[in-house]
């Protein structure tokens, strides 16, 4: 007979709880007690609910909460259910344990659409399966997943960076050069002559490569069209039509990003319900082991309103799993502790190492080839399984830029490396992040992506799992204090026991050796146990002060996303309002001038839509973002071009810009430590002092002057200058530096026109100074006279005497020592304004510097 009999169900399956007791192929016993309460709460409150999000820590069985929701809609309901993670390999984890572990039906939707299982596709379609899929299946421009009716999205915390590509233009230098050379040159009217010819440099000074800059919307909006064309010419059979053909008609609605790395097209907010699969879905369901308080969530994933669970009873102390952290920096230097973590991987059968790029991952694939005799695995390699990793005894795994996701429970690995985790993942991040003193808007976000990475090889109550962690940034995020107390009680107590033990070790074989008490997991590891236990419960977890005003301002930004889109301009200037008046206080006055930026671009772009009545609120938003944190360059530059007359104040950008750069040498030598400051400070002093090695000298004097956050140089060139230090490329104090054996020395004829011609070398080598730049000629000797024929070629120089400079360096280093003490993170307004004061006081901006030494010319030295 052909015709098969169906065979029909008539069970009633009163809750996702009972649906459980129905599933007899599953190889889990029971619900843990917190599963039951989320499950029996979703039953009870959110089932018809829109929007909601749940919090499980990692390892604490989000995944099966979440298809046993997915399972119960589908059989009750008769629903179209889609589950979506962030890569390949997690669906097909996914996929495993629902099979394996749950019995619960789902399929697996990777790879090309064209190549999905018919039959597979028909079950999903007539809702016989759950789809299991990525996030980038859902959020493209020719989905299969058309009309879901339920989506979960797991790993939400990770979703912006998925969500947001669809709506983002990355124009990488690596991938599309031409194009990106392009695009400079289209907007190179735009751009100062420094920053333009940064850009198309071929290779650019390292500080030069971190540096982020947005078009003023004024200026992105003169060139949409001559970009639209060549974006047109130029995306076609390449990645990049796809996320084109979303934005091409919303530009106005957008911002563009530039380094020298990548051009960055894309809105503030993902428009994400204007995508029809997602926006048309009856629930939409948010799973992620750290939501946060800051309505971070909303931002990154376009929601305005998401209604969160609550989090199950004694999570607020206890903790899954018990990691022992490591910290190699403490007694070495990067490098060598990078060595010495792979050197413990000797200790374990698998060991899994986190960093945050590819061009990291080869690097460290290299020596781990050199170090060990381990099979070295990477992403492409865990792509569909991770079994060729935890059935390999002999292994490392190394992942870029994969904090969350892989879950390596038990013997599966017991030891993780993270090297340099990022605070921010791309350019919008990025500018908030360090140029607009936004920093305080990340603090979910950064801490989401640490707990995250940490808790990979720790996925039930009694595993554990060493943590190496290598990277002075890496080390602030968790150590600084203000930093710590927003983790979990179980988490800080782990982090504090394990660099407290770091600080101790004056040996790094100690390092191993506790690395084997902790694996033997025996009775000497129980008493560090109970110390852990100690610290956990003397020890509460703390809410960011500003949490409560971003949460409430989460809504309005998103509603502002939305109006732009569809260029409703009044309805956009309403939900700034709304913002600008929620986020009142010191706390988020940076996060602040940013929306008052934004009120004067949406103003401008009405005013060119036809609404002339905003035309005259333009400069007045400008002003007030400017004003609202006046540490912030890139605010200040754009108030002057609105009303130059009205902020002369802000015309002296030059210590802003030296403050930004002595946050990141502050970030580069850490703040948790003195040791790396302290020996940075020890080398420049040791080489200024060396008055009989001339070489040695100017290293230091570099060396200081990157310190201060001048773009400090030297060349080895006999008729170039000594070293020469920048700001903004509009001001340059370039330096002879001549330390004589004899003091009473006379400074000679062929030394003053050295010193005299540098501004000549300056202008002809250093291309990406301003027309304009204002160069200043200093010598700096131990001599206290000049030839008499030599004053003729000292006009216009500069004289410091030796011995006063170094006393000038003495105090400026003890001015940045005290900064530091204070020193949280970038972007901080209220710290920038005491180190822009502390540089005024001290003498440290290249204008201050200039005007004490104006009455010290060289030719007025006795002769």
């Amino acid at each position: 007979m052909a015709f098969k009999k169906k065979i029909r169900s008539n069970v009633s399956i009163e809750s996702p709880i009972a649906l459980f007791r129905d599933l007899r192929n599953r190889k889990v016993k029971g619900l843990l007690d917190h599963q039951s309460e989320m499950l029996e709460i979703y039953q009870k409150e959110f089932m018809n609910e829109d929007n909601i999000a749940m919090e499980l820590p990692t390892g604490s069985g989000k995944t099966l909460v979440g298809l046993l929701i997915a399972e119960y809609r589908r059989r009750v309901n008769n629903e179209k259910i889609v589950y979506l993670c962030p890569t390949k390999q997690l669906v097909n984890q996914v996929v495993e344990e629902s099979k394996e572990k749950y019995g619960i039906k789902t399929v697996a939707f990777t790879g090309k659409q064209s190549e999905y299982d018919p039959i597979s596709k028909a079950e999903y379609n007539r809702a016989k399966t759950i789809a299991v899929t990525t996030y980038s299946s859902l959020f493209n421009t020719n989905t299969f997943f058309s009309n879901p009716d339920v989506i979960i999205l797991d790993d939400a915390h990770a979703a912006e960076n998925y969500i947001a590509s669809y709506w983002s233009l990355s124009v990488k230098r690596k991938e599309y050069k031409q194009l990106y050379l392009q695009i400079i040159e289209l907007i190179k009217g735009s751009l100062s002559h420094g920053h333009y010819q940064t850009m198309v440099a071929d290779s650019p000074l390292y500080e030069e490569t971190l540096i982020i800059e947005k078009l003023p919307t004024e200026k992105f909006y003169e060139h949409l069209n001559d970009l639209t064309v060549l974006l047109d010419g130029n995306v076609g059979n390449t990645t990049l039509q796809y996320p084109w053909s979303v934005l091409r008609s919303n530009l106005e609605a957008c911002h563009l990003y530039i380094s020298w790395s990548e051009i960055l097209i894309r809105p503030i907010i993902p428009p994400s319900l204007t995508h029809e699969p997602f926006a048309n879905a009856k629930q939409r369901i948010f799973m992620s082991a750290t939501l946060g308080n800051s309505g971070d969530l909303e931002r990154m994933v376009g929601i305005p309103k998401i209604k969160r669970f609550p989090i199950p009873e004694g999570w607020d102390k206890q903790g899954l799993g018990r990691r022992l952290f490591f910290f190699p920096e403490t007694i070495m230097q990067e490098d060598e502790a990078i060595n010495f973590s792979l050197k413990m991987t000797k200790q374990v059968e698998r060991a899994l190492i986190l960093v945050p790029d590819e061009k990291t991952r080869e690097d460290i694939e290299s020596l781990a080839r050199e170090i060990t005799d381990k099979e070295i695995l990477t992403s492409r390699d865990l792509e569909v399984s991770k079994s060729r990793f935890t059935e390999n005894e002999n292994a490392i795994a190394i992942l870029a830029n994969r904090l969350d996701g892989i879950d390596l429970a038990d013997d599966q690995c017991r030891l993780l490396i993270l090297i340099d985790i990022p605070r921010a993942t791309h350019l919008q991040e990025r500018f908030l992040m360090s140029r607009m003193a936004a920093s305080v808007l990340f603090h979910d976000r950064v801490r989401a992506r640490i707990i995250q990475a940490v808790g990979r090889c720790t996925r039930s109550p009694v595993d554990y799992a060493a943590v190496c962690i290598i990277g002075q940034e890496l080390t602030d995020e968790l150590v600084e204090n203000k930093k710590i107390k927003l983790f979990h009680p179980e988490l800080q107590a782990e982090i504090i026991f394990g660099h407290d033990q770091s600080m101790l070790i004056k040996d790094k074989e100690e390092f191993l050796e506790n690395l084997k008490i902790f694996l033997e997991h025996d009775d000497e590891w129980n008493a560090a146990e109970e110390e852990i236990f100690n610290e956990r419960d003397s020890r509460k977890q703390e809410i960011l002060g500003a949490s409560k005003k971003l949460l409430e301002a989460a809504q309005h930004e998103v509603y502002y996303q939305y109006a732009l889109w569809q260029k409703n301009y009044d309805k956009a200037m309403e939900s700034i309002s709304k913002v600008v008046s929620i986020l009142s206080g010191d706390d988020v006055k940076g996060y602040r001038g940013f929306w008052y930026y934004l009120a004067g671009s949406t103003a401008w772009l009405a005013s060119k839509d036809g609404i002339a009545s905003y035309a005259a609120k333009v400069g007045e938003y400008y002003n007030k973002a400017a004003k609202c944190t006046n540490v912030v360059p890139w605010l200040n530059k754009l108030a002057n071009i609105t009303n130059r007359e009205e902020n002369e104040n802000y015309s002296d950008t030059y210590v802003l810009s030296l403050v930004e750069g002595l946050e990141a040498q502050l970030d580069k030598l850490g703040i948790s430590s003195d040791r790396k400051f302290e020996q940075f400070v020890a080398d420049i002093l040791n080489a200024l002092s060396q008055k009989e090695n001339g070489n040695l000298f100017e290293k230091g004097h570099e060396m200081l002057g990157c310190l201060l956050g001048y773009n400090s140089g030297n060349t080895e060139e006999t008729s170039g200058p000594d070293p020469w230090w920048i700001v903004d490329n509009k001001i340059c104090i370039v330096s002879e530096d001549k330390l004589y054996e004899q003091e009473d020395k006379r400074i000679p004829v062929k030394h003053v026109q050295q010193v005299a011609n540098h501004p000549t070398w300056i202008r002809k080598k250093i291309i990406n100074l301003e027309e304009d730049c204002k160069i200043v000629p200093i010598m700096i000797t131990t001599a206290h006279y000049i030839d008499r024929d030599a004053v003729t070629f000292a006009d216009n120089v500069l004289y410091w005497n030796y011995d006063e400079f170094l006393r000038w360096a003495i105090s400026a280093i003890d001015v940045i020592r005290r900064l530091r003490q204070r020193y949280s993170g970038p972007g901080n307004p209220d710290w920038r304004n005491e180190a822009v004061a502390e540089y005024k006081k001290y003498k440290l901006t290249p204008l201050e510097i200039i005007n004490s030494l104006k009455d010290s010319l060289l030719k007025n030295l006795p002769n």
